[in-house]
Order: C-alpha cells, then structure tokens, then sequence
C-alpha cells in the first residue's frame, strides 16, 4: 500500500511539474530596464533606468508598474524627471516572442520645469500626468527570461504657464497642452 501511495504521488508530482513546464507563460515578471525619451517641447533627450513588476493574467493580458528614473538632461543639475506608470500590456505570446500593444497612464515629475506664476524652485519639481501608448517585443530565450523592447508615444499634459529653461535666463513656454513624445525602453524580465 505504501508503495503504491509513494508511486501516485511521485507520479502526481511529475505530471504537475511537466505540466508546469509547458506553460506558454509565467504569471509574475520582474525587469530592469534602459530608457530614453524625446521631450519634444524642450527639444531634448533624457535618458535613464528604471524597473517594471508585471502580473500576467493569462496568456495574452498582463497588468503592469513601472518607475524609471531620467537623472540628466543637456539643461543639467542633478535630478531631471522620475515617470511611474501603471496600466495593461495585451497581445500574442508564441514560444519564443510575444508581441504586444500597451496602454498605461502614469505621471511624470519635472524638476527642471517652471510654471507661471512662479517661484520656481526646481528641486520641489511639478507632477503632470502622461498617457503611455504603444508596442512591445519580447524574446525568449528560455523560459525564466525576457528580453523587452517597448516603442511608444508618451503624452504629457502641461498646464498653461509651464516652461523649460533654454538657458538660465531664458525661458522656453510649452505650446502644446498635450504632447506628443517618442520613448523607448530596452531591457530584461526574470519570469517566475
């Protein structure tokens, strides 16, 4: 009887870890990443690092958080921008790629931004929400790693009076309300 017990449950086991492990999918993934983003109201290209966690929902949706943090500019200083977004990540997932759309809103923190009226201590930075649509690739080359890259339209909303400066002494005013910005993020997922 005990043999028999210790066969079904180490014939249990092998199915389930099998059957794990054709898995199109893991359910958690967690990443590091490089990212640029082209402001295209200041003219500019800020650059940095960042991390996402994602959760997978099944095979072909997956929720998503990510912070990047974007420390310098052509303006300067220390601390340029930080970006948070949360949103969904939906598309195909084949053995070895995935492609997928994205659609995340989120924030971004500006602290070379000034804003009218002032003062304008750009340490304290200013906050304006961003809407992050686009595409994804992903390799796989094997089953606990990915290699990402995202392509997509970052959408800041300004409000009226919100400025870069050029130089120190000279103010560039943002035109639009709500821009367009192309980012791009290129990095990696540990799947689990």
């Amino acid at each position: 009887m005990r043999i028999t017990t210790c066969l079904t449950t180490l014939l249990l086991v092998a199915f389930a870890q099998g059957a794990h492990a054709q898995s199109p999918y893991e359910k958690f993934e967690l990443g590091v990443h490089y990212t640029t983003l082209r402001v295209s109201e200041k003219s500019d290209q800020d650059s940095g690092v960042g991390a996402r966690f994602t959760y997978n929902l099944n095979q072909y949706l997956g929720v998503e958080a990510e912070v990047n943090a974007l420390p310098q500019s052509r303006e300067g200083g220390g601390q340029n921008e930080v970006q948070g977004f949360f949103g969904a990540r939906a598309g195909i997932r084949k053995k070895n790629y995935g492609l997928f759309v994205k659609a995340r809103p989120g924030y971004n923190r500006f602290y070379l931004l000034g804003v009218t009226p002032g003062p304008n201590a750009f340490e304290q930075g200013h906050t304006r929400f961003v809407l992050d649509l686009g595409g994804v690739v992903e390799y796989y080359p094997n089953h606990n790693l990915a290699l990402r890259l995202d392509v997509g339209n970052t959408m800041i909303r300004y409000k009226p009076g919100d400025f870069f400066y050029q130089r120190l002494d000279q103010p560039m005013f943002v035109n639009k309300e709500f821009s367009h910005n192309l980012q791009i993020t290129l990095g990696f997922a540990f799947r689990f």
